[in-house]
């Protein structure tokens, strides 16, 4: 009997490896931050004080340079209760949010180097690379506070991007090409599961009786190197892509002892027929470049399938929860540690629906998930908004209704964003577009991501908590081409779904 259909030892610790090596790490890395913004914040003043031939002082009640203007501003130490006056700081409001954005910057580079990579190198060796790059970056970042230095430390956070970058591009690659069909939607939820418990575990290390103090947030954001260290332990004990090494480089032997790797004692021979007769229809074929994409008109048509729910997954302002959720709590009136259970209860819940979609992915369908996920999170953003315009408006008991709308919208948006967008390529565009398509959504990704975690502390600062309602504009408008456009793609081969797509596109 095959087990082609079936999770083996193997398989399994394949898939532990590519993603918690990789993803989990993205997740440590975001939120490495959030928690500790006050210290970080105060240790950027430090710093330009120092250059400027200042002391740095807890409070400068009796100092005579109180009222020099750049001792004012960098010299003293600002309570996160005062923080506010963070807005008055323009130059450091500017550098706290490139700590946060110059990784989505480094991300966004990697993305767009990914295809050389995987060219050059392979699907699983690129992966290995993109943990390197995660390593040297966190280094980086570790000697920053050593060295006085906040240009080490953005330059750490880029070169982590650099490495996020191409693993959130590789990864879903090798998880969906070593996965059997029918295990292959869960096992697309896997990336973003492992994302989630970084962000997990880097909140619980980030309160300030762990971590989250002066001495400790250096090592917080090195927490990194563990998870990779572990990955590049394991990586090269695990086999190339199948698909890789029968499609793009015609080894066939080795195509079927990986198979037989990844599904154990069971036979392969359904899958190595369905690799046939996808490389004989690619013969003659070259793998699609990015620019492809977008001059052949029905990979052009593709594209927009896959970038809308991706915008969505980003301009429906996750990462502006995820960059500064314990801000969000503070302002809505929670006191300080409150606000920081408050963001550990969001990702508790964003684990536990990530969890549930897994299963459910594969049943109910992408497309009906991401529906769910979106009207989901519209309410969520809405109720948000009125709960904290009301709030303003004396009325105290809805500052809770508001930190509760945060839970509602991080489970929304577990439930079928944070998850199918990066599915829908590996199913949609056919073999030879696969990794371009893959560079595509994760540039489409990042992109959104370094718009939205620039703009946000800007245009927050303006339309206060109505920003959430562009949010769920947003989302609403992609909600309707998904419902218009997206089909199902459950259950389904790729050569299944390419016939969908082509005779969908010639009845129109």
């Amino acid at each position: 009997m095959s087990d082609q259909g079936k999770l083996t030892g193997k398989l399994a610790v394949a898939l532990f490896a590519s993603t918690f090596g990789t993803w989990f790490p993205h997740g440590l890395s975001v939120s490495a931050l959030n928690g500790p913004q006050n210290i970080v914040l105060n240790w950027i003043r430090s710093v330009k004080c120092v250059r400027w031939g200042g002391q740095f002082a807890g409070n400068y009640t009796n100092n005579t340079d109180l009222h020099d203007p750049n001792h004012y501003l960098w010299c003293r130490t600002i309570p996160q209760a005062e923080e506010k006056s963070l807005k008055q700081n323009y130059e450091l409001y500017t550098l706290w949010a490139l700590c946060s954005s110059m990784l989505c910057v480094g991300a966004l580079i990697g993305t767009l180097l990914t295809n050389l990579f995987i060219h050059g190198l392979g699907i699983k060796k690129s992966l290995m690379l993109g943990a390197v790059i995660l390593l040297a970056g966190c280094v980086l970042c570790s000697f920053g506070p050593t060295a006085g230095s906040w240009e080490l430390f953005l330059l750490g956070r880029i070169v982590i991007g650099l490495g996020t970058g191409l693993v959130t591009v590789v990864t879903p690659i090798y998880t969906s090409e070593i996965t059997p069909a029918k295990l292959r939607g869960a096992a697309g939820t896997l990336p973003p599961v492992m994302y989630v418990l970084g962000l997990i575990v880097t909140t619980a290390i980030g309160f300030p009786y762990v971590l989250g103090h002066e001495t400790g947030w250096p090592y917080l954001v090195s927490a990194v190197i563990i998870p990779v260290v572990i990955a590049c332990a394991i990586l090269p004990f695990c086999p190339e892509s199948p698909r890789y090494l029968y499609i793009e480089k015609s080894r066939e032997a080795d195509a079927q002892m990986a198979l037989m790797w990844f599904r154990g004692a069971g036979s392969v021979k359904d899958e190595l027929e369905e690799m046939h007769t996808e490389a004989e229809h690619l013969k003659g074929t070259r793998n699609v470049t990015l620019l492809g994409l977008f001059v052949d008109p029905f990979l052009r048509k593709i594209c927009w399938l896959v970038a809308v729910p991706m915008l969505a997954h980003q301009f429906c302002g996750f990462y502006c929860v995820t960059f500064y959720s314990t801000s969000i709590f503070d302002d809505v009136g929670l006191k300080q540690m409150d606000a920081v259970y408050a963001t550990m209860g969001v990702w508790v819940v964003y684990l536990i629906a990530l969890l549930t979609s897994m299963a459910l992915v594969d049943r109910l369908g992408r497309r009906t998930l991401l529906l769910i996920s979106h009207l989901g999170m519209i309410v969520a953003l809405v109720l948000f908004v009125v709960f904290a315009v009301t709030r303003e408006q004396g009325v105290e008991w809805t500052k809770y209704g508001s930190a509760a709308c945060m839970p509602l919208f991080i489970a929304s948006f577990a439930t079928g964003s944070a998850s199918v967008p990066w599915i829908l390529p590996g199913e949609l565009f056919p073999q030879e577009a696969h990794n371009s398509s893959a560079s595509l959504v994760a540039a489409v990704s990042w992109a959104g991501a370094i718009l939205t975690t620039l703009l946000f502390p800007l245009i927050v600062v303006v339309a206060k908590h109505y920003t959430f309602l562009i949010f769920a504009g947003l989302v609403a408008l992609a909600t309707v081409h998904i419902v218009i456009k997206l089909p199902e793609t459950k259950g389904k081969t790729i050569e299944e779904i390419q016939a969908l797509l082509r005779s969908e596109r010639q009845t129109r």
